[in-house]
């Protein structure tokens, strides 16, 4: 599907997706034993918080970002992906857990409260909304796999 969304069904569909898949990751997040919050398992040398970390900072960008497609159209989007995850995890680094599980939780509702204002208009006129969607759905389908793995063992 990636970023051809053919009709404003198919916008609502993706939408209930990404609020599942949120809901999926914070669920799995919250039956962890607090003894693995900051072991190493994933990304090289990310912990269950970096990962934490990692996703607040891209729940926070997309905000931005769909912010900006609205305002400005012709805005690149390109990334360094690596120096943003980077700096995702390493802006969050002295916080506490129950600090980035609030901002996270605080960052998908600031998100899913500017998705529903979208127009049918806006979702035509602009196809990064629906590819940028469909990259966190993945995004958290990806780590919620490595968080519960991670409880399998």
């Amino acid at each position: 599907m990636c970023g051809e969304i053919s009709n404003w069904s198919e916008w609502l569909k993706l939408c209930e997706n990404l609020s599942s898949v949120e809901e999926e990751f914070t669920k799995v997040i919250d039956s962890l034993n607090a003894k693995v919050r900051d072991q190493k398992i994933a990304e090289g040398s990310w912990s269950v918080k970096d990962i934490l970390s990692h996703i607040v900072g891209w729940e926070d960008e997309v905000l931005k970002q769909f912010q900006v497609f609205l305002e400005n159209p012709d805005v690149d989007d390109t990334y360094d992906i690596d120096s943003f995850n980077e700096n995702s995890v390493a802006s969050r680094k002295n916080n506490k857990w129950n600090e980035i599980l609030e901002e996270l939780k605080s960052a998908q509702e600031e998100l899913s409260t500017f998705i529903s204002t979208l127009s049918q208009k806006d979702i035509d006129a602009e196809d990064r909304f629906s590819e940028w969607v469909e990259v966190l759905i993945d995004h958290y389908k990806h780590h919620t796999m490595q968080l519960k793995n991670l409880t399998n063992r």
